[in-house]
């Protein structure tokens, strides 16, 4: 079992468009249809909402790239650590970038935050897209999981 904590900085739970709860849902559709690819041992997943500036930062230190990008996914899952309950990974996803990108592609503002929690979890469990292969595989699994979920406590 994956346990999700959400760290929504200054996205406000009540106020907010965002439907926490669909990524919970996206998190249990995603163990359904790819039970395989998920540790056998409870593990915890962080998604945490941040600015462009932040995940800038995260980009530039870790992947070299001096720019703000969506989401950034950051695995951690060690098999031998002694914890009870292991962290799966860190999903950072900027909420500046994602209503920019939701406007230009007419998605509501949750389509496009379930379609980043979906690829950066997808890329904890190990899709890629480095290859044409890799990709359509990916973008498979991907639509795989956003189309189960959109009927979904409204998480289109």
């Amino acid at each position: 079992m994956v346990h999700l904590e959400i760290h929504s900085g200054s996205v406000s739970r009540g106020k907010s468009s965002v439907n926490f709860e669909c990524f919970e849902e996206l998190l249990l559709r995603t163990q359904y249809l790819f039970p395989e690819r998920f540790p056998e041992k409870d593990t915890s997943l962080s998604l945490i909402f941040v600015n462009n500036k932040k995940i800038q930062e995260l980009n530039k230190k870790y992947r070299k790239k001096n720019v703000a990008t969506d989401v950034l996914s950051f695995l951690l899952y060690d098999a031998t650590s002694p914890e009870q309950i292991r962290p799966l990974g860190d999903l950072y996803i900027s909420l500046q970038k994602a209503k920019i990108q939701a406007e230009h592609k007419k998605y509501s503002l949750q389509g496009e935050l379930n379609t980043l929690f979906t690829h950066g979890l997808l890329h904890l469990l190990g899709f890629d897209h480095k290859n044409t292969q890799d990709f359509f595989k990916m973008n498979a699994a991907e639509k795989q999981v956003l189309k189960s979920g959109k009927t979904l406590l409204g998480c289109a």
